[in-house]
């Protein structure tokens, strides 16, 4: 089993043992409010090593991915992380920063994904990056992940969602609704 596909796994087992949350969801750790409404069912899990960041997992409350057929993983992950390259700056020069991050999101998945598209989004004040990522070596039903990035002093965030050929145009809207209900603490 390929290291996507374990995590996959991992990931659904969490949300299939975790109790669904009634929106809005409060993380504990990291103070991070998403507000999806009551039709997704969100759970969270620490980052190792990382005592105030948590991973966040969005999904439909009968599991099913509404975008990817015959996959049970978690429709969004929003994860968010410290990154000491923005601690030194402030919101306006990270906020000019963003126009690099598709690169960076691309590199990161060293080599597994070509960049499809990239739009600027504002989000609660923040410059955002949407990401359109195609998958060039997926072992699962997925050909997209689309990523909304954020980043301020504390660090980055992110929102990736999974969609196929036939679901990228639906998927979008839904996923930049579930963006927008995510609140960064202060």
């Amino acid at each position: 089993m390929t290291p996507a596909r374990l995590t996959a796994v991992i990931l659904f087992s969490v949300l299939a043992t975790a109790d669904g949350y009634a929106a809005p969801f409060q993380d504990p750790r990291s103070g991070i409010r998403v507000d999806v409404g009551d039709a997704y069912a969100i759970a969270s899990e620490p980052v190792a090593g990382q005592p105030d960041a948590s991973m966040i997992f969005i999904n439909p409350r009968d599991t099913r991915h509404p975008f990817v057929p015959d996959s049970q993983t978690p429709m969004c992950v929003f994860t968010q992380w410290p990154d000491a390259d923005f601690a030194s700056m402030t919101q306006a020069e990270i906020d000019a920063d963003a126009p690099n991050w598709p690169a960076d999101i691309v590199a990161d998945m060293a080599g597994t994904a070509a960049l499809e598209s990239a739009a600027p989004f504002e989000h609660q004040g923040l410059a955002g990056m949407e990401v359109v990522t195609r998958l060039t070596q997926s072992v699962t039903n997925e050909d997209y992940l689309v990523f909304f990035a954020l980043a301020t002093p504390a660090g980055r965030a992110s929102l990736a969602c999974a969609a196929t050929d036939e679901t990228l145009a639906d998927a979008l809207p839904v996923y930049r609704r579930v963006r927008d209900g995510i609140t960064l603490p202060q």
